[in-house]
């Protein structure tokens, strides 16, 4: 897809910057970018599709921030949200996007970063169970709601992550000083 484009390049010169990035005011940056995504009010208040560039602009975004922020899904969901995807489309598109975006990331830190995964064995294989338990929950209750209803969930979950990493990152430099 448009979405994958420049995943690896863009990540590659992520990984190059990871030293030299403060990680505390790159959170209230996403986080920022998350709440306004959210919450600027858009001409007539309607969704787009996303022209082919906007996709390659976002997984560039995406992909350079995934390494240097760890986690890009709220922003990634954000952006998301605002298109005329219906909510299983929307969950797909997602899921195919950071399925794409964490490969490249797992392959960068472990041969540019030298990231030893070995170490974590027990908690990948947590989050690996965690992460197909929470798709077969979540396909049940996905198709049990209304676009409406999902699109107001959504807003409120990434409305509390964006509100964490801004926390997070305040908290991080008040205390550095």
């Amino acid at each position: 897809s448009w979405f994958s484009l420049l995943l690896i390049p863009m990540a590659y010169l992520g990984s190059l910057c990871l030293k030299h990035v403060n990680e505390s005011i790159l959170q209230i940056f996403v986080g920022g970018l998350i709440i306004g995504s959210l919450y600027i009010p858009k001409k007539n208040n309607q969704k787009y599709n996303a022209p082919a560039w906007v996709l390659v602009v976002m997984g560039a975004v995406c992909s350079f921030l995934s390494m240097l922020v760890g986690a890009i899904g709220p922003l990634l969901s954000a952006f998301l949200n605002q298109t005329a995807l219906r909510k299983e489309a929307l969950v797909a598109t997602k899921a195919t996007a950071q399925i794409f975006n964490h490969f490249v990331k797992i392959v960068l830190m472990s041969t540019i970063i030298h990231f030893d995964f070995a170490h974590y064995n027990w908690e990948l294989g947590i989050l690996i169970g965690a992460t197909i338990l929470g798709s077969l929950i979540g396909n049940k209750v996905l198709t049990k709601m209304n676009d409406t209803t999902y699109d107001h969930l959504n807003n409120i979950v990434l409305s509390i992550l964006a509100s964490i990493m801004i926390v997070k990152g305040i908290y991080t430099l008040v205390a550095a000083v």
